[in-house]
């Protein structure tokens, strides 16, 4: 789920300043302006006493996944900075400034958000999922290095939020009960390459993969290069779950095969998980399945793994089965969706 020092939005070179609207409906200030009526903590001094910064994950999406931590954060904020969209999911409330701007400017919104801060403001800069994967954490510390040694005085903490890939694996079951990692397919700001060389070493490893920004109009192709690219390390039976919109009300979980999984299953909003050769689908009730990695692993190599997955990745008994029949959403909707326009762009991409 997905800018300027993070992998996980569509990013290009700013252009110009984004401003924003306050809760209140009035004029905020660009992210890349200064305050008026700036003090000594807005330029090179210390910053004034009182003020704080706070880097919080609003969750996927749902109201009831984002932590007590981080409501009591916002509650009590002055200024909220953020990605338009994301910030639309902040409670307006009198005497919240919010500051919007868009998914292109991520190290201008953090060094605002640290003008704001030194000048003895309480500020919460918002990312989607969690803010340390593929967020604005990692660009709220990038503005921090290279901006004035005083930001280094701020009052700052980094307040964990649940990701989009452990809603995914919630509501799929437990795909992530062994060894994981996460990969965002955005090239912005690392080279394609290296992505594909990160794809295949994971493959080969035996790791379930969560891919973040797997698709969106400006790179459309990366996906299928990534499912071409898995195809020739892994074997086509092992599952692939599709998440778009988890904890929201247009939630689409859809489970096939590596074989099987076309690029026009996904969105921006959606995150794609790839099993390995021990991910398991465990019937339900419904007709659907369980996916879940079981927590020991054979003792051979990722070659041996491999040759076995088109055992491990079906049921004891099971027959390997088309991807029509592996399409379960616990609690939400079903279908393979097609591809549409993302709604929000931006850090840890919420499916």
């Amino acid at each position: 789920m997905t800018g300027n020092g993070t992998d996980g939005a569509d990013t290009v070179p700013a252009q110009g300043k984004a401003g924003g609207v306050d809760a209140r409906g009035s004029a905020a200030d660009g992210v890349t302006g200064t305050r008026a009526g700036a003090g000594a903590g807005g330029a090179d001094g210390p910053p004034v006493p009182g003020g704080w910064l706070r880097v919080v994950g609003l969750g996927p999406g749902g109201a009831g996944l984002v932590t007590p931590e981080v409501s009591e954060t916002l509650r009590t904020a002055t200024d909220a900075v953020g990605y338009g969209p994301y910030l639309a999911r902040v409670p307006a409330r009198s005497g919240l400034r919010c500051h919007a701007s868009d998914n292109r400017v991520e190290l201008e919104r953090a060094a605002a958000a640290l003008r704001l801060a030194a000048e003895g403001r309480r500020v919460a800069v918002v990312s989607a999922g969690d803010a340390g994967v593929f967020g604005m954490a990692a660009a709220l510390f990038e503005a921090m290095e290279r901006g004035p040694v005083s930001w280094r005085e701020i009052d700052l903490a980094v307040l964990p939020g649940v990701s989009a890939m452990f809603a995914v694996a919630a509501r799929a079951g437990a795909p992530l009960g062994h060894d994981f990692c996460a990969i965002s397919l955005s090239d912005n700001l690392k080279p394609w390459a290296l992505v594909e060389h990160r794809l295949r070493l994971a493959a080969e490893a035996g790791f379930t993969v969560a891919l973040y920004n797997p698709i969106s109009r400006a790179r459309p192709w990366q996906l299928g290069r990534a499912f071409e690219l898995l195809r020739e390390v892994l074997p086509a039976v092992i599952p692939v779950i599709f998440a778009t919109a988890v904890s929201r009300a247009d939630e689409r979980v859809v489970v096939t095969t590596l074989g099987e999984a076309l690029p026009a299953m996904a969105d921006m909003r959606t995150l794609v998980m790839v099993g390995t050769a021990e991910t398991r689908l465990l019937p339900r009730a419904d007709g659907g399945s369980w996916v879940y990695a079981p927590r020991s692993a054979p003792d051979s190599g990722p070659a041996s793994l491999a040759g076995d997955a088109a055992q491990s990745a079906v049921a004891p008994g099971e027959d390997a089965a088309p991807a029509s029949a592996r399409v379960t959403v616990p609690g939400g909707s079903t279908g393979a969706g097609q591809a549409t326009e993302p709604a929000a762009a931006g850090e840890d991409a919420a499916p």
